[in-house]
């Protein structure tokens, strides 16, 4: 919830699943969270449900926190794991086995929800080569194809990753993840390429917009708008317009899928007529073979 209206909303569609599942919902078991800390007036009276603000909240759903990884605590977990699970006397390739197949899985799905960042992976790295003594780094992530022991490079394998992400907007037509990303990457296209209209239709009171397809943001090059927005800088710096990869990256709406999308346009590079691209990873978001 964000506003004082978002109360009778709710409380219309607590009281439609309960007709539709035949079952009350208990609301001494129940916790409305709601967004903007100024309208809590009317939430309790409407709802008759507790109600808490979600900032100053620490709730845990399917192993994730609301508030992020803490990756710093993370790698210290997993120094312990490690510690525990792989002894002293192991050869060091079943060690990387263990990390690579083990440890390392538990660390994917965490990354989805709270990207890491290049110093958080270089500690995660700097941790695992300290189990790995008088042995370089350069020998210790080399493929095994290349006679050396093939520990899992994670900024190569996150950023495949995290490039996958984007790769499944073009192919995943269901799931609401992705769906939600395509509607914001849509809302930037309208506001930033140029010659995009709008188109009101008065009869059936509904707006349509003229623009290009989302799709056209990520695989091609497009003319932007040149006239600055007030909420970011879309227009020029030093008489030249910004790089549409830069504008994509600025834009405050994509700011929770920005290490996505530089993970995709990191992997990508387009042909000087935009027509076409061309990957340089190809396996994106496979497993990093060994």
């Amino acid at each position: 919830m964000n506003t004082k209206e978002d109360a009778p909303i709710l409380k219309t569609i607590i009281s439609q699943y309960q007709e539709v599942s035949k079952g009350l919902v208990n609301s001494e078991k129940s916790i409305i969270y709601y967004f903007n800390k100024d309208e809590t007036s009317t939430i309790h009276y409407i709802l008759q449900f507790p109600y808490r603000y979600y900032a100053s909240e620490t709730i845990t759903c399917l192993g994730v926190q609301n508030k992020g990884v803490d990756w710093i605590k993370q790698i210290q977990n997993f120094r312990y794991l490690i510690s525990n699970m792989l002894t002293s006397s192991l050869p060091y390739a079943l060690k990387v086995i263990g990390i690579n197949t083990y440890l390392l899985s538990k660390l994917y799905f965490r990354d989805l929800h709270s990207p890491m960042t290049d110093q958080e992976i270089t500690k995660m790295h700097t941790m695992i080569k300290t189990f790995f003594p008088r042995i370089t780094k350069t020998i210790l992530f080399t493929l095994l194809i290349h006679g050396s022991y093939g520990l899992i490079d994670l900024k190569l394998q996150l950023k495949g990753r995290r490039a996958k992400i984007i790769y499944n907007l073009f192919f995943d037509k269901t799931n609401w993840f992705y769906s939600n990303i395509r509607a914001k990457l849509q809302l930037v296209a309208n506001e930033i390429v140029d010659n995009a209209s709008i188109l009101a239709d008065s009869e059936s009171n509904t707006t349509l917009y003229a623009t290009v397809h989302w799709g056209h943001l990520l695989v091609s090059n497009i003319p932007l708008k040149t006239i600055p927005t007030t909420t970011y800088d879309a227009g020029r710096r030093k008489g030249k317009k910004k790089p549409l990869k830069e504008v994509i990256l600025s834009h405050p709406a994509l700011s929770s899928e920005k290490l996505y999308l530089e993970a995709w346009f990191n992997l990508l590079s387009f042909n000087p007529t935009g027509r076409s691209l061309r990957f340089s990873l190809l396996h994106l978001g496979m497993d990093y073979k060994s």
